[in-house]
């Protein structure tokens, strides 16, 4: 990952009781930054890039989250495999 760049996605269903397709990361505390209309999108980076520890520090809660939200779903698949095999 550059460190200019940062996760950043449109919330495709604020507000509604569906979930969507980014739910699995709300729920896991995703330290993504989200915007609700793309327009704001410009100020948000332009906030973000003027402070430069606040970019370093929010690359690296994104990389460590990234490694616990890998961890947990090949934990997550390995034991649904042992389920499914009878292997417990």
């Amino acid at each position: 990952m550059n460190k200019n760049n940062t996760d950043t996605d449109a919330d495709p269903q604020p507000n509604t009781v569906c979930k969507g397709p980014l739910e699995p990361f709300k729920q896991s505390n995703a330290p993504f930054i989200y915007v609700s209309d793309w327009a704001t999108l410009p100020e948000v980076l332009r906030s973000l890039l003027a402070d430069k520890e606040e970019l370093d520090r929010k690359q690296k809660e994104l990389l460590n989250w990234y490694h616990n939200f890998k961890l947990t779903a090949i934990t997550n698949f390995e034991n649904d495999l042992a389920k499914a095999w009878n292997l417990e």
